[in-house]
């Protein structure tokens, strides 16, 4: 009876064995029909080479926008942007970016005047390269107001967030993915990692912004540093400067993780004398992926057109109303 019982058992065990098998072979056949890793990996390589635009027009300048002239043309309120991905608009056509969206709606609200608005923002920059880009290219263009994109990663672009962010990942990751050969031949194993990865990205993202944000940190100090001269540079040439905050599009409600990053720029800001716009209560309660710009890969959070086009009322409502930039008293002239 007992012999019984044990052959009984290994067959159970031999059936779910094969049972299982044949599952994670239905899977693994599934995965591979949708030709999921293929897009994936697609998106992954045209994010490396800096192509998720779709429309990519650099002017003389230099800058994704429209032919302007480096002298500003008499009864113009120019307006220069400075920013990174962000505010580039990764993704997006130019088009859609929150300054031609502002420089539409103030030159339809205002027919009889004529505004620009130019966009320096570039992928990747940094505090410190934005603050060169207006000292070496902004002034010279005579600007009557600055705009500078503030994104959260801002302070460490080289450095800092990037390489926290991927040492920890990869250390968590290795414990269960760390098959080379298995990455290679499974996309059903490939696809695990990636689910485990978004959700370790998640938290991880979190602490490496947040170690961004210590004050005692040389990545904080230089990024204080830049962002102090970008305010003296304004306040020396008397160009009124508007820090625009972008949110992490993540988790946009109470729970929301980054609020010590925000409060710590608001900080700054007051301390520099200078006016900002925080956009988290604009995004607050919208669904973070409804804001992110569309490819397959999970953790690409860049904004999209409606986030764009959010942020673009929301400052031009800001400078329409505020005398401080001086948008009122140009309306008033003949």
């Amino acid at each position: 009876m007992k012999k019984e019982n044990l052959k009984t058992f290994f067959q159970n065990i031999t059936l779910l064995f094969a049972s299982i098998i044949l599952i994670l072979l239905v899977i693994e056949i599934f995965i591979r029909a949708t030709g999921y890793r293929d897009r994936y990996e697609a998106d992954e390589k045209k994010a490396l080479q800096w192509q998720y635009d779709t429309k990519k027009t650099h002017n003389s300048l230099g800058f994704r926008d429209y032919e302007y002239s480096v002298e500003k043309p008499k009864g113009v309120f120019r307006i220069f942007v400075l920013g990174d991905s962000y505010s580039y608009g990764q993704g997006l056509d130019m088009t859609e970016t929150y300054s031609k969206v502002l420089e539409k709606t103030l030159n339809d609200k205002y027919p009889s005047k004529h505004f620009e608005v130019i966009n320096s923002s570039f992928l990747g920059l940094d505090t410190e390269r934005e603050f060169q880009r207006l000292k070496n290219e902004g002034i010279r263009l005579s600007p009557d107001m600055v705009i500078l994109g503030y994104c959260l990663n801002d302070p460490s672009h080289d450095s800092g967030m990037t390489q926290w962010h991927e040492e920890e990942k990869k250390e968590k990751l290795k414990l269960l993915f760390n098959n080379k050969r298995l990455l290679d031949i499974s996309d059903l194993y490939w696809f695990l990692k990636m689910k485990v990865d978004e959700l370790l990205s998640k938290d991880i993202f979190t602490r490496s912004f947040l170690k961004v944000y210590d004050k005692d940190s040389m990545v904080w100090k230089d990024f204080e540093n830049s962002f102090n001269n970008i305010c003296n540079l304004t306040r020396e040439k008397d160009i009124p400067l508007l820090v625009v905050i972008f949110p992490y599009f993540y988790q946009l409600n109470e729970n929301y993780p980054f609020s010590k990053a925000h409060s710590q720029v608001i900080k700054l800001c007051e301390e520099n004398g200078v006016k900002e716009l925080d956009l988290f209560n604009s995004y607050k309660g919208i669904p973070d992926k409804s804001l992110w710009v569309k490819t397959t890969a999970p953790t690409n959070t860049h904004p999209n057109a409606k986030a764009h086009q959010i942020a673009a009322s929301e400052i031009f409502n800001e400078i329409s109303k505020d005398p401080y930039f001086r948008i009122n008293n140009y309306l008033k002239l003949n």
